[in-house]
């Protein structure tokens, strides 16, 4: 499990979806999982928010929806509360016609939506997003920049007699959240596009560091806060990703856990999330609550550096020294003069 997510997704591994997700219609060739050199072939697309890859949907392939799911966000009524997080770009190429709506994340009850955050679109007030039990309250929108990275935070607790509760943030601010719903007991969590309205015939949608927290009780469910760097100097990972693309050198790799003592850390010079590249370095713990460092650093890397994490509840803190594509500008020049590896890893 990745500490102190339930299911955490970085999609640095072309789609393999651990971690508790799976995939629903992606056959429609609406969705799929594209690196950062399939987007940087389209003008003015955003690279990931960060590593090699994200999430896509493409509106215009369909009005199918299209979603991972995360079938363990079973919530009890009036007890059980949660914490969602996830990052997403609304591109500048979307068409949608007046007063068109999808959501971009619900919760569900036997198919039955209890919570979602929408997207709609409006001659008079251009592109907002909001929170509501099916669609956003109008009260909630706010407005929404195209061709930019947004953070979202979503506490979500169910409950009958008009006691449920929806709050969020919106790039780290609070806003207008709804109350006084009424639920039936959710049994899953979905991230991606549903319900989308005929009239919107174009557009992309990228996805990118998809968390979602264990039930809380009673309110418990804690709040950890967007990611405040896209590019840090030092970063704190939880599940497996691509700590950057290209050319760089890591000066420490620090491996610890929860108290299981059986976290291991493999990491590999890859730029597509493969493990049959080569291998610069493997920590494991042999005690519980065990730090184990790098031993002989710095480490360097031609084509990315992929760190795969295992074990119960690992956590590893990555050290960079350099990294030659660590701007959205540098990844997309990067990509631009990329060429494959002859072994295709």
């Amino acid at each position: 499990m990745p500490y102190p997510w339930q299911a955490e997704h970085t999609f640095d591994d072309g789609g393999t979806l651990s971690n508790a997700f799976f995939t629903e219609a992606l056959a429609s060739g609406k969705g799929d999982y594209p690196y950062y050199f399939d987007l940087a072939k389209i003008p003015r697309m955003p690279m990931p928010f960060r590593g090699s890859g994200c999430f896509r949907v493409n509106l215009g392939a369909s009005t199918t929806d299209v979603e991972l799911n995360d079938p363990t966000a079973d919530l009890a009524l009036a007890t059980d509360d949660q914490m969602v997080r996830f990052v997403f770009c609304l591109c500048d190429d979307v068409v949608m016609a007046n007063n068109d709506q999808f959501t971009i994340f619900n919760y569900k009850s036997a198919s039955v939506t209890e919570a979602a955050v929408t997207i709609t679109y409006t001659t008079a007030g251009g592109y907002t997003i909001g929170v509501g039990k099916v669609t956003a309250d109008t009260t909630t929108n706010t407005k929404l920049t195209l061709n930019e990275w947004h953070h979202v935070e979503v506490f979500f607790k169910p409950a009958t007699g008009a006691a449920g509760v929806i709050e969020w943030w919106l790039d780290g601010q609070a806003m207008t959240g709804v109350t006084n719903l009424t639920n039936l007991a959710p049994i899953e969590a979905n991230w991606g596009v549903a319900a989308q309205d005929a009239g919107t015939t174009k557009g992309t949608l990228l996805f990118d560091q998809v968390a979602i927290e264990a039930e809380g009780t009673s309110g418990a469910a804690t709040r950890d806060g967007p990611i405040t760097q896209r590019y840090p100097e030092t970063m704190e990972l939880t599940t497996t990703q691509a700590v950057f693309v290209g050319c760089g050198t890591i000066d420490n790799i620090s491996l610890s856990d929860n108290g299981d003592g059986d976290a291991v850390v493999d990491v590999y010079d890859t730029d597509i999330g493969s493990q049959l590249a080569p291998k610069k370095l493997h920590l494991a713990q042999t005690a519980a609550s065990e730090t184990v460092d790098t031993a002989t650093p710095p480490v360097r890397f031609t084509r990315g550096c992929y760190v795969v994490l295992s074990g119960t509840s690992p956590k590893v803190i990555v050290t960079l020294c350099s990294a030659s594509a660590y701007t959205q500008g540098g990844v997309r020049t990067y990509a631009e003069a990329r060429t494959p590896h002859p072994m295709g890893v």
